[in-house]
């Protein structure tokens, strides 16, 4: 929607609705659309197998008259408890501290830094030596190590 100024300024507009469909991401589908995509409105959606909503599993039409983008994040499969396979990019701990890198020794040393079992090149939550659940080093020199929060499929 645009509105014309006088004296040859140019015209202000604004996106009154989205057009299009939301962008994929790691969708399987979109819950149909029985109403316009104004701004403000939502669509569901569901991610694919062996992931879940970050938050909730809507999407919504923003003020820029684009849809906002959808999250998805990996779970722990519920044939694995312990997360001993997951392979998701969490990289924060359950209360907010930033994981230490596997193949780094600062500010905690530890036995992992060449283990090959998930990757551990990165600061991804993993769970090499069978916890309860994944967790990391922290970069917090009084916190050695804290589980983290993934969710289950």
């Amino acid at each position: 929607m645009c509105i014309a100024h006088s004296g040859g300024k140019k015209s202000t507009c604004i996106a009154a609705r989205c057009l299009g469909e939301p962008p994929p991401g790691q969708l399987t589908s979109y819950v149909a659309n029985t109403s316009e995509s104004y701004v403000g409105s939502s669509r569901g959606y569901a991610c694919a197998v062996g992931t879940v909503p970050e938050r909730v599993n809507q999407t919504t039409c923003l003020a820029n008259g684009h849809w906002e983008t959808p999250r998805c994040q990996v779970c722990i499969e519920a044939s694995d408890p312990t997360g001993a396979t997951y392979w998701g990019t969490k990289n924060v701990t359950k209360t907010g501290k930033t994981c230490q890198r596997w193949n780094s020794q600062s500010p905690q040393q530890h036995d992992f830094p060449n283990n090959p079992i998930c990757h551990f090149i990165e600061n991804y939550c993993r769970n090499p030596d069978s916890h309860t659940m994944p967790w990391c080093y922290t970069m917090d020199p009084d916190i050695r190590w804290e589980e983290c929060s993934i969710p289950t499929c």
